[in-house]
């Protein structure tokens, strides 16, 4: 789908905007990975007509490095949420008006942003009698899931393996705000809180990360656990409810696996 979209992006119509010589693009040179990758056919094993993605790697290096450091090393989510977010900037900007060398921006999301954005519901609760505290919701290009500590137990080199879904059940579980207390006008007394998260809206493009940094000792320290998740048909459905409260179809709620990056360095 987004392959499709870039597709028929006209650079040419509109007045050059992406051909300016001061700043640097991603979406040029990802269109044109995306379209060869969508036509690509394998002529034989050793792969020569493979698609080199240098130029893109080129061009995000040299844009990323002013934003997170030439030389400084960085979670590889903290990099995909750059690219989404440069990629939404440049698909929202608008050529100079008429006499003008400015360059507008919409305020409508992009469709990058529209693809991978998820928006969340988080509400807090009386421990006592469950009524709404507060509500607040937020858009969410990435969920970011922590290792439940059962696995690891304060051990950063525990060889136990995990699910993905308790990952995510660790996520949308209820949590116990111990150190918050509200006044109540249900109960009418000082109560302790719960929150929960929920997710309201679904992405097409679901990107979860796995936080696998924990504190020890006033240290940082990662876990090591192994996390087994689905190839097919991740079901989110459970974690999903709709704020006008109509049912969601499980069929909507079902994800594919497409891709996996995988960190690797001296941490």
């Amino acid at each position: 789908m987004f392959t499709v979209y870039l597709e028929k992006l006209d650079y040419n119509n509109n007045l050059n905007l992406f051909k300016n010589k001061t700043q640097l693009y991603i979406v040029q040179d990802l269109q044109i990975i995306l379209t060869s990758l969508s036509k690509w056919k394998p002529r034989d094993s050793n792969l020569r007509n493979s698609i080199s993605a240098r130029s893109l790697y080129k061009v995000v290096f040299e844009c990323s490095k002013h934003v997170i450091g030439e030389y400084k090393q960085n979670d590889a989510v903290e990099l995909l949420m750059y690219v989404l977010n440069k990629l939404d900037s440049e698909l929202r900007q608008r050529p100079p008006a008429e006499g003008e060398d400015k360059i507008t921006f919409s305020d409508d999301p992009s469709f990058a942003t529209s693809m991978f954005s998820s928006m969340l519901i988080c509400r807090e609760c009386c421990q006592g009698c469950g009524s709404l505290y507060t509500q607040r919701s937020e858009t969410n290009l990435v969920i970011s899931l922590g290792i439940p500590s059962e696995y690891y137990n304060g051990v950063s080199t525990n060889s136990s393996v995990g699910t993905l879904t308790d990952c995510l059940e660790r996520f949308f579980g209820v949590e116990q705000l111990q150190d918050k207390r509200v006044d109540c006008k249900v109960c009418n007394s000082s109560q302790k809180s719960n929150s929960k998260i929920w997710i309201s809206q679904l992405p097409e493009v679901l990107c979860l990360h796995l936080s696998r940094f924990v504190y020890e000792n006033n240290q940082s320290v990662k876990v090591q656990t192994l996390i087994q998740f689905p190839m097919v048909s991740l079901d989110m459905s459970k974690y999903v409810q709709s704020e006008n409260g109509i049912a969601v179809d499980r069929e909507d709620c079902l994800y594919d696996l497409s891709s996996v990056i995988e960190h690797k360095g001296n941490r």
